[in-house]
């Protein structure tokens, strides 16, 4: 039975779904039926597993999360924590970020900074990835980073390695 559990992927409703095609055909690829239910945390979880997958587009998209929405971020962070969700954040970038380390040593000149249209001020890498630090700290969650042609396999290798 706990197989069958395994390849079910829960898919939160509120996720644009067009923008994500490319994670749902290699979700369909590697097995899991795709089921799309409004998620009390994150993008993604498997059947039966308290683990769950938020995904952001970029490094802007997390900045503006913690900058100019940090309360709404927080407070998803604290529900997780409260519902004994283990929460991991995704977050694609181009940059070839691929830690909180990285992130701390980056420039607003390297990235979608130049560019973004969701922030209206900039945080530098180091400020942003001690908000991370903090707020890992604080509520559990943990933040993890991929290119964005990795963020399949990176959603179900956390996924499953509740499993394992």
């Amino acid at each position: 039975m706990e197989r069958i559990n395994k390849r079910v992927l829960w898919i939160d409703t509120r996720q644009q779904d067009k923008k994500h095609i490319l994670k749902h055909q290699y979700f369909e690829r590697m097995g899991y039926k795709l089921i799309r239910s409004k998620l009390y945390s994150g993008d993604y979880m498997l059947l039966g597993g308290t683990y769950s997958v938020d995904t952001k587009a970029n490094i802007a998209e997390i900045a503006t999360n913690i900058d100019q929405q940090h309360a709404r971020f927080r407070q998803e962070l604290i529900n997780a924590r409260e519902a004994e969700i283990k929460l991991t954040i995704l977050i694609e970038n181009k940059n070839k970020i691929e830690s909180l380390e990285d992130l701390a040593n980056w420039t607003e000149s390297d990235a979608e900074f130049a560019k973004r249209k969701y922030a209206i001020r900039r945080l530098s890498g180091l400020r942003l990835a001690k908000a991370m630090q903090t707020m890992s700290s604080k509520y559990g969650a943990s933040f993890v980073f991929c290119a964005p042609k990795y963020a399949g396999q990176k959603v179900l290798e956390i996924l499953e390695g509740e499993f394992k």
